[in-house]
């Protein structure tokens, strides 16, 4: 466990032997001339010093059409396993009654371990492209795949479970707190920010919902509103839905946040009937009938409601005399 074997001289000293593992493969390939030797213990024991070695040995296999062989070899190597090693092994043509070049690369790799982020979106394009999902389910579950966003946008369209899933460990928060809004999971997605100390762009959020989903928009909102202190402006919210023209959204958002008749959110409470007089004046006329709301401006609101043909509205609203006239 110390890397090596403790001993004790004649003269009684304690002392740790361990092998000088920069100095290996150099000395097997320098001194000893043996090439083959020097790979091979460089890739058993995952030793450096044959980098210089790695690349000749490499492009023989590959240039006398040994692709397993190349393969192996690439995948003993951590520092073959790169985007160049991948595309030259996928601009190989697959010969008819044989598995690509490109796949028995990801094969040798899978035999070492686990794959790393780039091999692991490369393979699941592959597989997903030749409709083998439940290949990458099979090696998601015995952790073969290193979980990253891009990996989680490839599977995101038609598995957003797993998506999730890999988003989490991956620690793509963005695209986790997003998952559980688009689900209505809020109480997941608040515990996920605690737990992982994150704080969400709500409003990034929900300009992303509401051209998804605009129902989870309307609960992220509410959420939103019930936070105290809210993390944005719900004046600022409401106008997002306005702005696409999403009236009835944002007046079941204002009106839920203006239940309390709060004195402060006064220029609230008249935007929301400003809004329906404009657009949908049986809703704002619905509205005033429940008396919730007290603290809007009613001179502005009184005018309003003469344009659209609420006359016993306005007159409620209205004081002086030449305007009830």
């Amino acid at each position: 466990s110390t890397g090596g074997p403790y001993v004790v001289n004649r003269g009684g000293q304690v002392l740790l032997v361990t092998l000088n593992e920069a100095a290996v493969v150099p000395f097997v390939s320098g001194t000893l001339n043996n090439m083959e030797l020097a790979l091979s213990l460089a890739s058993r024991g995952n030793l450096p010093g044959a980098e210089s070695l790695i690349m000749p040995k490499f492009d023989m296999l590959f240039n006398s059409a040994d692709y397993k062989g190349a393969a192996e070899l690439a995948a003993s190597m951590g520092t073959l396993r790169n985007e160049q090693t991948i595309a030259r092994f996928r601009s190989v043509p697959t010969q008819p009654g044989q598995s690509s070049p490109l796949l028995q690369y990801f094969g040798a790799c899978l035999q070492r371990g686990k794959l790393n982020a780039l091999e692991s979106v490369e393979l699941a394009k592959l597989v997903l492209a030749q409709n083998k999902k439940q290949l990458l389910d099979t090696w998601l579950g015995e952790d073969k795949l290193e979980p990253s966003e891009e990996l989680g946008d490839l599977l995101s369209p038609t598995d957003t479970e797993t998506a999730l899933k890999i988003y989490i460990k991956a620690r793509a928060s963005p695209k986790v707190v997003t998952a559980f809004a688009q689900r209505g999971e809020f109480d997941k997605l608040s515990q996920y920010c605690t737990a992982v100390d994150y704080k969400p762009d709500y409003m990034y959020m929900l300009q992303s919902l509401m051209m998804k989903d605009p129902a989870s928009a309307v609960q992220l909102s509410q959420q939103i509103s019930k936070m105290t202190p809210p993390p944005c402006d719900m004046g600022t919210v409401a106008d997002l839905f306005l702005q696409r023209n999403m009236i009835r959204e944002a007046t079941s958002i204002l009106l839920d946040m203006l239940k309390d008749d709060d004195e402060s959110q006064a220029a609230l409470q008249t935007k929301v009937l400003e809004i329906n007089l404009v657009t949908y004046p049986n809703v704002a006329d619905a509205i005033m009938a429940q008396n919730k709301l007290s603290h809007y401006d009613r001179p502005r609101i009184a005018q309003l409601c003469e344009k659209a043909g609420l006359y016993v509205r306005a007159m409620e609203h209205y004081t002086e005399l030449p305007d009830l006239k």
